[in-house]
């Protein structure tokens, strides 16, 4: 899951791009940690965006703008669809009916993982590069995230909340093994399960955010050593950031940890 990246300019140091994930099993914890002395050698620490400022921007971007996810499923199918969450997750979706459909998809995901020990590898190498005192930045700008939900059809973000409510079994099998897969640094397996299911939106989900971010990561890489960490599908594939990265000059490479 990590790269070394070589620029042309060898008076620069190498930066590294390092693939996350928002959730994952406590036993990555171990390997997350060997990234240190990485980071401790670069200047700059990069997220997807900048994590400080996104949690204090978060309120307004996980709400709908207006109405409800009840009044856009129809009384009938949000009321049947609840029941089966209450039992499963025990989770009553009444209390989140304002959120954006896909912030409560995440929501549920997480509450999937309850009595299961995991750890947020986006935030766990945040703090380690907060606690060495790096620069910190975002690859994306903050905010970016009501963009993005005014940009995907809200018929997409309804349909992946009921297909959790017809086959919870299959919600969850898919979530544990997504899981593994990234502990097993299945890079190219994880690259296609998320292309699959982003439901014809990959231009948007994946390949419009992974030229933003490798366009900013060359900038700025230019004159200092930068250690990245973004998540895991968007590193391989024709439309990768490693690809993209390459042919800005970068000599990309595996790094065993």
């Amino acid at each position: 899951m990590l790269w070394e990246l070589k620029p042309a300019d060898l008076s620069v140091g190498s930066s590294f791009l390092f693939g996350t994930m928002h959730v994952a099993p406590i036993s990555i914890k171990s390997k997350l940690e060997k990234l240190q002395p990485y980071i401790e050698n670069c200047r700059l620490f990069a997220a997807e965006t900048n994590i400080t400022e996104q949690k204090e921007n978060k309120f307004e971007s996980t709400f709908l703008p207006n109405g409800s996810i009840r009044g856009r499923l129809g009384i009938k199918k949000f009321e049947k669809l609840r029941k089966i969450l209450l039992k499963a997750f025990k989770i009553d979706i009444l209390q989140f009916n304002h959120l954006q459909p896909l912030v409560l998809n995440s929501l549920i995901a997480q509450v999937c993982f309850a009595g299961i020990e995991t750890i947020c590898p986006d935030e766990f190498l945040w703090n380690i590069a907060e606690g060495l005192g790096k620069e910190m930045t975002g690859l994306e700008p903050t905010g970016r995230e009501l963009d993005l939900f005014e940009r995907i059809p809200m018929k997409y973000q309804l349909d992946g909340l009921r297909a959790i409510g017809k086959n919870v079994s299959k919600f969850k099998r898919k979530l544990f093994e997504v899981g593994a897969k990234y502990e097993n640094e299945e890079l190219t397996t994880l690259y296609k399960s998320t292309k699959k299911g982003s439901g014809g939106l990959s231009k948007i989900l994946l390949f419009e955010r992974n030229d933003v971010m490798a366009e900013n990561l060359f900038e700025l890489s230019k004159g200092q050593s930068v250690f990245a960490a973004v998540g895991a599908a968007h590193l391989p594939g024709k439309m990768g950031m490693l690809v993209n990265l390459k042919r800005r000059g970068y000599k990309v490479k595996p790094v065993k940890l």
